[in-house]
């Protein structure tokens, strides 16, 4: 270390008993995806042939004979009128202005983008809402929410990957499934230089631990130089987090923030570890835990401090009664590097 910085600071079902009111002999699939009627001359017939159809997706017509008639004529009428009512309600709705031009621009069309908007804001909340469980989001909903996500995981110009923008902490509003989506094209960026992780909220630690495990991935593959962490992890989650480090001697991370960002002092020692397998780490910040410390924890702490060659910045904030022993370990070990 060569500076020390200290801080505090419809298909209808009844459509064919509609039929079968009508003198007609009819033939329908098992599925009623397709109906084939003989039409025999019947006003009454005709008339509620006509708003039968409207409910049956597919059919055909076979005319009774080749002489033209008033009921085959009525009865082409009606088909006409059904397709074009099932036509339009296959029809896809718009897509909103500010999807649209999120899409296009994940998609290459337009000015790169570097940082993923904040997909909890209003204009995305109709597919990513604060409320609805991913599951109930079906249909056409789906399919945009599907499309936005592939786009992010497929995009190549993020510079910054900031989970809160996502899911605003909250890892549940999205499927596990979901996030193996978005997150797969940060693991082999060759741009991406930030992570940012605020605040991560679950009911079940597996999200998280599984969510750690594939930010440890970008961390391991990617070309990224700075992780901010600030969610009182788990010890298991910063295991995850760290085996994304763990022995990769080319690791590019020159950065670490980590304020509030574990749990209890059984996790400090995955600290360690991250600090030790960024040999090019330049600027560290420790601290938001107030707790006490055991001095092998310490120990273990302040060795990875004295062994990080590369640091050029410590900060330390908001810390507890481990603060004065860490750091007078910390400099007595650095003090003996400097005289070899």
């Amino acid at each position: 270390m060569s500076k020390l910085q200290i801080s505090t600071r419809y298909a209808s079902e009844d459509s064919s008993a509609e039929l079968l009111a009508c003198p007609l002999s009819w033939v329908t699939s098992a599925n009623q995806t397709a109906l084939s009627v003989k039409l025999h001359k019947s006003t009454e017939c005709e008339q509620r042939l006509t708003s039968s159809l409207h409910n049956i997706p597919t059919f055909v017509v076979i005319a009774p004979d080749p002489n033209p008639c008033r009921g085959a004529s009525i009865f082409s009428h009606a088909a006409e009128l059904a397709t074009r009512e099932m036509d339009s309600a296959h029809e896809e709705p718009e897509l909103p202005s500010a999807i649209q031009d999120l899409v296009q621009r994940l998609e290459g069309q337009g000015e790169p983008i570097t940082e993923l908007p904040d997909l909890t804001k209003p204009e995305f909340r109709e597919f990513f809402p604060w409320s609805e469980a991913p599951s109930t989001i079906i249909g056409w909903r789906s399919q945009v929410r599907r499309r936005v996500l592939e786009a992010i995981g497929s995009c190549n110009t993020f510079e910054i990957l900031d989970v809160g923008n996502i899911c605003g902490g909250y890892i549940s509003r999205l499927t596990p499934s979901e996030w193996e989506v978005v997150l797969r094209g940060f693991r082999s960026s060759t741009v991406l230089k930030k992570i940012i992780v605020y605040g991560l909220f679950s009911s079940d630690d597996a999200d998280k631990e599984s969510l750690c495990f594939q930010l440890g991935r970008i961390l391991n593959s990617s070309s990224v130089t700075e992780l901010k962490l600030s969610a009182r992890l788990s010890a298991r989650c910063l295991s995850n987090l760290a085996s994304g480090l763990r022995g990769r001697s080319d690791s590019k991370l020159k950065s670490l923030d980590l304020l509030v960002a574990w749990e209890d002092s059984s996790a400090v020692k995955y600290v360690a570890d991250m600090i030790n397998s960024a040999p090019l780490l330049e600027t560290l910040r420790l601290g938001g835990y107030w707790e006490d410390m055991e001095d092998e924890t310490v120990g273990i702490l302040s060795q990875a401090l004295i062994q990080s060659l590369a640091l050029k910045e410590f900060t330390l904030d908001y810390a507890g009664k481990w603060a004065g022993p860490l750091l007078l370990k910390a400099l007595a070990g650095d003090d003996r590097n400097r005289s070899h």
